[in-house]
Order: structure tokens, then C-alpha cells, then sequence
């Protein structure tokens, strides 16, 4: 859904008439040059694949980038940078960087309300999300550095 809504916010003429004068490729050439909102940073294996669900099931422009565990690149300078505790997943946004998972699953769910990822309008069934949440984060032992 969300792709659609900027496929035609990119397709809507800027002239204000209606109608779009941009064919079908060019949407798409358009939509390719767009920046990435976020970026997403994950192993194979860990619990970064529920935040890499999530941007999905939102319809969020991301990036994924892979954290090779076996080379040890979560100890990198570079990724150390971008997440000093040296584990995935890490979501970079505009206004800072993400590192636990509960807190991005709330992130993306609230940032994206039209995907409907949780209970936003019901703090306890929300507080319930976030305690099944936790839950099963403290139980699968979430891979670390």
C-alpha cells in the first residue's frame, strides 16, 4: 500500500492538473532513485528477522545490510560505529539509530499505522504486545557479538 502511495505521489504532475503524463517506466526509474528511509542492519539466524518482517509487512523504504557474524564484522570499527553494542539488529533512521528489538517492532509499528502491526489506540492490549514481545526475546536468547 505504501508503495502505491508513492508510486503516485511520484506520477502526481506538479502543475496541479489532473492526470499523469509520466508513463509506467518512468514511475518506476523514478522510484528506484529514491532514498532508502531507513536502514536495517542483520544477521542470518537472529532476531533481526522479526524487525525485517515488520519493515515489510509496513511497506517501509529500507535498506537491508547484511552483518557477516562470521567474519566477526559485528566488531568492526564501521558497525561498531553504528551500534557500540556490537549486535544485531540496528535500524538507522533519521533521527538516530534503533538497537533492540521490542523498541523496533513499536518503532516501525507506530511510524506505520496504516499496516496495523499492533494496537496503537489500546495501551493495555499495546503493553500486552510489548510484554509477549520481551517474552520471547528473553526465551530465544536473541544472538549477540
Amino acid at each position: 500500500m505504501a508503495l502505491l502511495s508513492l508510486l503516485h505521489s511520484i506520477a502526481e504532475p506538479s502543475d496541479g492538473q489532473s492526470g499523469c503524463d509520466l508513463s509506467g517506466q518512468q514511475v518506476a526509474t523514478k522510484a528506484r532513485r529514491i532514498k532508502p528511509l531507513f536502514k536495517l542492519y542483520y544477521a542470518p539466524g537472529t532476531c533481526a528477522l522479526a524487525t525485517h518482517i515488520a519493515l515489510e509487512e509496513a511497506g517501509a523504504p529500507y535498506e537491508a545490510v547484511r552483518v557477516d557474524f562470521g567474519l566477526q564484522a559485528q566488531r568492526s570499527p564501521e558497525y561498531l560505529a553504528v551500534n557500540p553494542k556490537g549486535r544485531v539488529p540496528a535500524l538507522v533512521t533519521e533521527r538516530g539509530t534503533l538497537t533492540e528489538t521490542p523498541g523496533l517492532l513499536l518503532f516501525v509499528a507506530q511510524r506505520f499505522p496504516q499496516a496495523e502491526l499492533a494496537p496503537l489506540s489500546d495501551s493495555f492490549a499495546l503493553a500486552q504486545v510489548q510484554e509477549f514481545n520481551s517474552y520471547l526475546l528473553d526465551r530465544t536468547r536473541c544472538q549477540r557479538a
